[in-house]
């Protein structure tokens, strides 16, 4: 009995035992063939080496950057806007340039003009002061008698209109004139004045009571103070101690009585009992 399978056998398959027919053919060696390359299994070397690569591609990068900025290359960036050109400043308006130049030409004259008139102002002092020392020497110098000098300008008549013009009359004569003292006197006044200035009379009193004096101009010059004078029916009393005086001693206490003809005059004295 038939195999069923021996039907639907390939007779073009070879039989084990057949041998192969020898064909007389050149033989083609085959290309080489590249194995394929695994990939490595990830580990940390690797991982290293991946990232040595990567800093590696950075850095190349940085220098193609760099050549870029010295001009050896395009750079990367846009170079920077060049600064803005400085604005120039603006004049000064013309008036004040005229002002400027008004200054300039007036300042040497201001200053010259200044100086003038300081050198006119002390000129003028200059002279007022010789003026007033010839004017008040030759007042002190005039009056007759020959004596230490005359009587101040305020001086008063032999018979003054009021008891303070006596006491200052009699203040101003014994500083410079001394000999015209006893005209202030009545004969009974100037032999008191002499009595107590214990010399031989009025005139030698007189001369007495000017050795004492250190300050002829402010001596002849006595500052009153308010009741001061004591005036009552045509007589006055007048006390040198409620006087202000510099430049010699008080000189005592006058009693006055006023005259016939206007005038007052000295008719008693006593020493000035100052504390």
């Amino acid at each position: 009995m038939a195999d069923p399978n021996e039907s639907h056998r390939d007779d073009r398959t070879p039989r084990p035992d057949a041998t192969p027919d020898v064909v007389d053919a050149e033989l083609v060696p085959d290309p080489p063939r590249t194995p394929p390359v695994s990939a490595p299994a990830p580990d940390d070397e690797q991982a290293r080496q991946y990232e040595q690569y990567q800093r590696f591609l950075e850095f190349q990068r940085f220098q193609e950057w760099q050549r870029g900025q010295d001009g050896t290359g395009a750079p990367d960036a846009p170079p920077p806007p060049p600064p803005a050109a400085p604005q120039q400043p603006q004049g000064r308006p013309w008036w004040k340039k005229a002002l400027v130049l008004l200054w300039s030409l007036l300042r040497p004259l201001l200053g010259r003009l200044l100086f003038l008139l300081v050198t006119v102002a002390l000129v003028v002092l200059l002279l007022f002061w010789l003026l007033s020392e010839l004017l008040g020497g030759v007042t002190g110098g005039g009056g007759g008698g020959g004596g230490t000098g005359g009587a101040p300008p305020d001086a008063a008549p032999v018979t003054p209109p009021s008891p303070q013009r006596v006491v200052r009359a009699f203040y101003g004569y014994v500083a410079h004139q001394p000999e015209q003292v006893c005209a202030l006197f009545t004969p009974e006044g100037g032999n008191a004045f002499a009595y107590y200035s214990q010399t031989a009379d009025c005139a030698a009193a007189a001369v007495a009571a000017h050795e004492k004096v250190t300050e002829p101009n402010s001596f002849s010059s006595p500052r009153f103070t308010n009741d001061v004078i004591q005036e009552s029916e045509g007589t006055a009393v007048v006390d040198s101690c409620a006087l202000s005086v510099s430049g010699g001693p008080p000189l005592g206490k006058f009693s006055m009585s006023h005259q016939p003809n206007g005038g007052w005059q000295i008719d008693n004295y006593e020493p000035a009992a100052c504390s």
